[in-house]
């Protein structure tokens, strides 16, 4: 399955417009590519998409009970979603822009075998095209979470930073959340790329707020405080502020101090953000102020971890 869905990408892609404003080298000239026609009963079912009404209540129910035709859908969904986006900065574009709801929302209605073409766009070089996919993947919700978890082991660093990015956007995953949140602490704790450690934080703090137990996300984020790049450091104290275990407060303290003997402003305003958010305090405090506050408020705030 998967290697068919690599080969109808590759088909499909060429016909996509060019929707990155990156400057690009001009291409050697070669034969360009025709669409395939489409088939009488592919046919059928787009003019039935353009119709709408009970005409394509019908015809979407018919084509999603045959995997060929649901994935020709799903292919032409996209493609129509992704033109539409490209032409609403045009005249006409309220037009456009209908069109391109329309797309989506269908994309969305779809849902798991939408996702998985979906989440195969977010390794594309066109940013707008995987801009475009993370957020139809959203609207489908968790099935997506499914769709774009493998893509973390990613050998893209471009791929597992847009996966790891949309995790911290889709909802909760029921039974399979320990499995998400098992491979976004791998990705913070051993990825090489600063980016993904970041996006990883950022994730797990989300994610970990939608949970009924906030620890297994704590623990990892206390760990990541003392990250080498401070951006990741940064992230995963706004991930504890997202949190909002006060019982994170200690390992913030043991961060607050060093940080402003050095003078690192960065992580000295990362702390107080989180520290503020945690304990819903209205004023920074130096560290001896917030040891003061942790020592008469922790009986109080230290309950058993939800």
């Amino acid at each position: 399955m998967r290697a068919r869905l690599a080969f109808s990408l590759a088909a499909l892609l060429p016909m996509l417009p060019a929707c990155s404003s990156a400057p690009k080298q001009a291409p050697e000239p070669k034969q360009e590519r025709q669409p395939e026609a489409l088939t009488p009963q592919q046919q059928a079912l787009m003019e039935a998409y353009d119709t709408g009404g009970d005409t394509w209540d019908a015809a979407r129910q018919s084509a999603l009970a045959d995997p060929i035709l649901e994935r020709f859908l799903v292919d032409h969904l996209v493609l129509r979603m992704v033109r539409a986006y490209d032409q609403m900065a045009r005249p006409g574009g309220a037009d456009a822009s209908a069109q391109y709801d329309r797309a989506q929302g269908e994309l969305a209605r779809i849902g798991a075998p939408a996702a998985g073409v979906l989440s195969g766009l977010l390794a594309v070089s066109d940013g707008i095209v995987a801009t475009l996919s993370a957020k139809t993947l959203e609207r489908i919700g968790r099935p997506a979470v499914d769709a774009v978890l493998p893509l973390t082991r990613s050998s893209s660093v471009r791929t597992r930073q847009r996966a790891t990015e949309l995790l911290g956007d889709l909802p909760y995953a029921g039974d399979e959340e320990e499995a998400v949140r098992s491979a976004l602490v791998e990705l913070l704790r051993e990825d090489t790329d600063w980016v993904v450690r970041a996006h990883a934080a950022s994730a797990i703090g989300a994610r970990g707020a939608r949970d009924r137990v906030t620890e297994p996300a704590r623990k990892p984020l206390e760990a990541a405080l003392s990250d080498a790049d401070p951006a990741v450091a940064e992230a995963a104290a706004a991930g504890l502020a997202r949190l909002g275990d006060p019982l994170a407060v200690p390992a913030l303290l043991r961060v607050l101090g060093p940080a402003a003997d050095r003078g690192d402003l960065r992580s000295v305003r990362a702390c107080q953000g989180a520290l503020l958010a945690i304990t819903g305090e209205g004023a920074e405090r130096d560290l001896a102020g917030w040891n003061r506050w942790w020592y008469e408020h922790r009986d109080s705030l230290a309950r058993p971890p939800r």
